[in-house]
């Protein structure tokens, strides 16, 4: 299901940078997997989805949510999402960052409705010297 999700995810714009940039962020706190909650959405015995977060210093972040095209519009990411923001919350968590990217309007729903509100846009460019 993960491969699913960044397969997904790469095909989205900005989604080929993010992945790259979760991959390298779980390589370097691989050692440390006391700091992750880790939770899978099972519907009837069949994995649906899935949320990674981690925390760190009072801090949390969603490093990934996804659902299964076959159980979307059921509410089962909105379940997911919640369910990853209490574990970090009784992680000790005061504050919880989450990145979405453009254009992913159904996630950014579920962020607003949960009074999620977007405090920085981030703009990226690849640049190349020249030899």
């Amino acid at each position: 299901m993960r491969m699913q999700a960044r397969e997904e995810m790469r095909a989205r714009r900005g989604g080929l940078r993010l992945v790259a940039e979760i991959s390298s962020s779980v390589r370097a706190l691989d050692r440390d997997r006391s700091s992750w909650a880790n939770l899978v959405a099972v519907v009837e015995d069949v994995p649906a989805g899935y949320a990674k977060g981690r925390s760190f210093d009072g801090r949390g972040i969603v490093e990934e949510l996804y659902v299964d095209p076959c159980f979307r519009s059921i509410g089962l990411g909105s379940e997911l999402f919640e369910a990853i923001t209490v574990a970090l919350t009784d992680h000790g968590c005061h504050e919880i960052d989450v990145v979405a990217l453009p254009g992913d309007r159904s996630f950014k729903n579920i962020l607003e409705a949960y009074g999620f509100k977007a405090r920085a846009i981030v703009y990226a460019s690849s640049r190349r010297t020249q030899s």
